[in-house]
Order: C-alpha cells, then structure tokens, then sequence
C-alpha cells in the first residue's frame, strides 16, 4: 500500500478522517473556460462508526463548521450518505481566471497556468507542495489513504499526463501519492482544443437535472398514454 498523505487542504477535515478516507478533488473545465470545484472526502460507514457515536450528526456538525469558515464560507456544501459510506462534498463554480484564487489548488501545487495557444489551451498545475506531506506521523487519524485529482471538459482533449482514463464518464484521473509529491516535474499537465465536447456537455445537463427530466418524461407517458385511451375510445364510437 502507498504511504499515506496529509495534506493542509484537508484540515477542515480531519476531524472525520480515519484510516481507509478517500479524496476525490474534482474539476470540470467549462466551454467558456470556468472551473467548476469539488472537495469530497468519503469514509465507510463500518469505521465511521466505530469512531462516532453518531456519525450522521457529526458530518451535520462538520457542514455547518466549513460553511461558516473563512476560506469556504463561499463553497456550497452537500452531505453524503450511501448505504456503504459517508462524507461531504463542498463545490464552487470559478469564473475564468478566477481559479487561481481557489484556496485548495494551492494546497497540491506551487503554480497554476491556464493558457491560449494557437490550436488550443494548456491548463498545468506545477511544482508541488511537499511540506503538505507528513510521512513520519503516527497518527493514521489525520493521514489519507486514497487522493485523486479527476478533470472533466466541456472541450475535447487533445493531450495529457494522467494516471489514468475513464472512457465511460470522459475522466482523467491522477493519483496523489507520496511518489507525486516527492517528484519535483511531478504536476498536472492537460491541453485542450477548442472544439466543443458534446458528449461530456450532455452527460453532465442529465446527471444535474435527472430527476426533472425523469418526472416530466413520466408525466409525458402518462398523458400521452391517456390521449392514445381517448383517442381509441373515440375510434371506436364510446363515449368518454
């Protein structure tokens, strides 16, 4: 298993961190070049349990503590609770050239360019911060297990250095470990072309707006179902 991580980013979390965590830093590049943030840390609820009374409540607690703080108070914020984990999500949308200001970036990496070629543009989060890395402590309830940078894009990719691709959710994934952070030409590297990614645009319009487009596609088979009884009803002469 990797060496795990503690990272300053996570501070506001480690209160529900126990051994087994996992963060998931996701990142959509919007077609007009905003970024849209989210922070989620999850745990099983096994060993959450194990260390909470009432776990339920004490990420309730947690929610209310990151909305009032400073760097965050500006983040929504969303609970998790699976069958199998719990956690909490906080997002932001980040207007172009807004991003720089993101106060969890600056956290994984010393530097940050999002910049205009001729056939497109090259995000790089560069130089990472090793003095966010704590390998000596023996306290495993303020480390991480599992860290993940995942980037989506409204614009077609043309290049990257990820770890790895998910072609099903159009998903370039990086894995933070003690290997990244110990490397200094470690960093994330992404080009992207000035083409439009349809399919990645569509995919995220359902999955934010499935459950309106799920009722009214149901109501739509109702009534048209409905009409089609009416109708038939008609045909044959009966009244309705």
């Amino acid at each position: 298993m990797k060496n795990k991580l503690k990272l300053i980013i996570i501070i506001f979390f480690l209160s529900l961190i126990v051994s087994g965590c996992e963060l998931n830093y996701n990142l959509t590049i919007k077609d007009d070049r905003s970024i849209y943030e989210e922070i989620v840390v999850t745990e099983k609820n096994s060993i959450l349990e194990k260390k909470y009374d009432d776990y339920k409540e004490e990420i309730k607690e947690k929610e209310l503590f990151y909305n009032d703080h400073d760097l965050y108070s500006s983040y929504e914020s969303r609970k998790i609770f699976k069958s199998d984990y719990s956690g909490l999500k906080l997002y932001k949308d980040y207007p172009y050239g807004q991003f720089r200001y993101s106060p969890t970036y600056a956290s994984f990496f010393q530097n940050y360019s999002f910049t205009e070629g001729k056939d497109g543009y090259i995000l790089r989060l560069l130089y990472p911060v090793k003095e966010n890395i704590y390998p000596d402590t023996n306290n495993s309830d303020e480390k991480i297990d599992k860290a993940y940078i995942n980037i989506k894009s409204y614009l077609k990719v043309i290049d990257s250095n990820c770890d790895k691709y998910d072609e099903k959710t159009k998903t370039y994934t990086w894995e933070i470990d003690d290997d990244f952070f110990n490397n200094d030409q470690k960093g994330l590297y992404i080009k992207l072309s000035k083409e439009k990614d349809y399919q990645v645009i569509f995919m995220d319009f359902f999955r934010e707006h499935s459950t309106a487009i799920i009722t009214i596609s149901i109501i739509l088979v109702v009534l048209l179902t409905i009409a089609m009884y009416i109708y038939k009803k008609y045909r044959n002469g009966m009244k309705v």
